[in-house]
């Protein structure tokens, strides 16, 4: 399966969240997947300003880059904040269906 992993923090492999998601996308890819992480500095192309709206500012682009690829990928799983734009807690039905 091609699986995006999408979170709104950098991708530092000793800090928490980050870490956290390479090793499981390293144990998908192990099992097989294509696996594509994506982290903040992959989507957002200079920091946010104000620093306040970056969990919002990020959640956009990254729905803009996800709906700009449909078909591209076969699960998208969205950490944190990067549900905003998805409407946060659809079912996965609803999802399947806007991208």
């Amino acid at each position: 399966m091609r699986i995006l992993i999408a979170i709104g923090v950098s991708r530092q492999k000793e800090a928490g969240a980050a870490g956290v998601v390479l090793n499981h996308a390293a144990e998908l890819t192990k099992r097989g997947h294509t696996v594509d992480c994506w982290f903040l500095e992959d989507v957002l192309e200079r920091p946010a300003k104000p620093k306040r709206f970056e969990a919002l500012i990020f959640a956009r682009s990254l729905s803009r880059r996800i709906r700009g690829a449909p078909g591209k990928y076969d699960v998208v799983n969205l950490l944190g904040d990067a549900r905003m734009e998805f409407g946060g807690g659809c079912s996965g039905m609803r999802m399947r269906r806007l991208m």
